[in-house]
């Protein structure tokens, strides 16, 4: 899934582009990806969250976190974590105004509770018997890739559908 967030992609205007980024924000549709072959939900997988711990965490500079050993294995959940905050966050901006405004920062709320929320859901999700699992082999692979693409190296409101917050462990 694709977020299309951009004015002018798709016809976009600043009221749909609202509209696409507020129903993103939505059961945290931005962090789920397409369901996987016995149709069921992909909670985390989403291919933006994959680029950005991509870029984040597996480039070639000398500080790159690829030189730790937990990085190589797999991507930590207080990563992820991090990730999926700063992706809502940016979503949230295209919520309220439709496009990012690149001339000045935009104040960005509730950081803290944001990753808190992420972290309740990765929890649950982690916890589940069948998406667990495949949170986990997916966490590795995305590392497995990030090292061999970028050079080898050595709570509340759960489940309601009104939430934003919320895991699909159908």
């Amino acid at each position: 899934m694709v977020y299309e967030l951009a004015l002018g992609i798709n016809g976009n205007t600043t009221d749909s582009v609202k509209l696409k980024a507020t129903a993103l924000l939505k059961k945290a549709i931005y962090l789920r990806g397409e369901p996987d072959s016995e149709g069921r939900a992909s909670n985390f997988a989403n291919d933006a969250v994959r680029i950005v711990c991509h870029k984040s965490f597996y480039d070639n500079g000398s500080k790159s976190l690829k030189h730790f050993a937990e990085f190589q294995k797999t991507i930590p959940p207080a990563a992820l974590f991090l990730v999926g905050t700063i992706i809502r966050n940016v979503i949230c901006i295209y919520s309220k105004y439709g496009q990012v405004n690149r001339t000045k920062q935009t104040p960005i709320e509730d950081l803290e509770n944001s990753y808190d929320r992420i972290s309740t859901l990765f929890n649950r999700t982690n916890k589940d018997a069948y998406h667990g699992l495949k949170l986990r082999q997916m966490l590795k692979a995305w590392a497995l890739e990030g090292m061999n693409v970028h050079g080898a190296g050595l709570g509340d409101h759960e489940g309601d559908d009104s939430s934003e917050w919320d895991v699909d462990l159908a």
